[in-house]
């Protein structure tokens, strides 16, 4: 079942990442606002235009537009902390159970 991104509060800036763009304009089509344009062959985003609906992030099917979610230095080291020990944790099972280490 697909989230309903429109009524969701967004706190993320709409972006496209351009080498998965392939201009097919669907996420135009999806955008109420008129925010996206086609000016050099890729999606861009008017983000004085944009209300970060996610109706877009929806409907690419190249999975080219994304949200950037500003976070803090802080947040982010310890998002890293917590997903490198996750990360040590999954390798040390994987050792036990190959019998390596």
């Amino acid at each position: 079942m697909e989230k309903d991104l429109s009524k969701t509060p967004n706190p993320g800036i709409i972006g496209v990442r351009r080498e998965l763009c392939l201009g097919c304009g669907v996420c135009a089509q999806a955008c109420h606002r008129g925010a996206i344009s086609f000016p050099w062959g890729w999606a861009e985003i008017d983000q004085s235009r944009c209300t970060s609906c996610g109706l877009c992030l929806q409907v690419c099917p190249q999975g080219a537009i994304v949200e950037r979610v500003p976070v803090s230095s802080p947040a982010l080291r310890a998002e890293i902390k917590e997903l490198r020990g996750r990360a040590e944790d999954v390798i040390a099972r994987i050792e036990r159970l190959s019998g390596v280490g």
